[in-house]
Formats: C-alpha cells, sequence, structure tokens
C-alpha cells in the first residue's frame, strides 16, 4: 500500500508537469505574408490590323464600291454607313467617289461578305 500514495503522486505530477509545459510554449505562428509579387508587365499592344483592297474604282453606287487591284482581280464591297471616307485628309461622301479613282480600302468580312469601314481616295 506504500506504493499507491507513491503512484498517485507521481501521476499528479506528470500531469502538471505536461499541463505547464503545454502553456509555455507559444503557439506556431502562421507565416508572414510575403511580398506582393510585382505585377507582370502587360503585354504590348497589338495593333489590330484591318484587311485591306488596294486598287482603282471600276463602279459605284450608293451602297457597294468595286475596286480592281493591280492583278486584275476585281472585289465588290458593301459600304458600311458608318464607313469613314477621306480624300487628301478631309472627309468626303461616297457620292464624290468616281470610277478611276485610286482607293485604299479597309473592311472587315461577317459571313462571307464584305463590308467596307474606311475609304480612302489618293486620286486618279
Amino acid at each position: 500500500m506504500k506504493r499507491l500514495p507513491f503512484l498517485a503522486m507521481l501521476v499528479v505530477v506528470c500531469f502538471v508537469s505536461f499541463v505547464c509545459a503545454q502553456q509555455a510554449t507559444e503557439p506556431a505562428k502562421p507565416a508572414a505574408p510575403s511580398a506582393p509579387a510585382a505585377p507582370k508587365p502587360a503585354a504590348p499592344a497589338v495593333k489590330k490590323v484591318s484587311p485591306k483592297v488596294i486598287g482603282e474604282v471600276v463602279s459605284i453606287d450608293t451602297a457597294t464600291i468595286t475596286v480592281k487591284d493591280k492583278s486584275g482581280k476585281s472585289e465588290t464591297l458593301d459600304v458600311s454607313a458608318k464607313a469613314k471616307i477621306k480624300k487628301a485628309g478631309k472627309a468626303i461622301s461616297l457620292g464624290d467617289i468616281s470610277t478611276g479613282d485610286k482607293v485604299t480600302i479597309y473592311y472587315h468580312t461577317v459571313k462571307g461578305k464584305k463590308t467596307a469601314t474606311g475609304i480612302y481616295v489618293s486620286g486618279k
């Protein structure tokens, strides 16, 4: 029986030591947030180039223009109501263009149909 109080006392001492040891140690702190990553440099802006036709006006009406290029190939394009039409840097109307004028026409294609978005007249 002498051993029982000794064993009980040993268990109590071990328990108290364990509890004190747990309180004495600080819990692990979360890692400090790293410096924010430097923003990636923006990719250089790529200028979207519209396709174009360069040639001589063969025919023109209120909604379309037909141009023949150097190779002799003719292309007919619809003319958008919002198309920019210029000659010598000044805005003109579609009616100011005549057959034989040299033009550069920028266009976009939707469902296989070419629509002029910019017509630049360089003379005859």
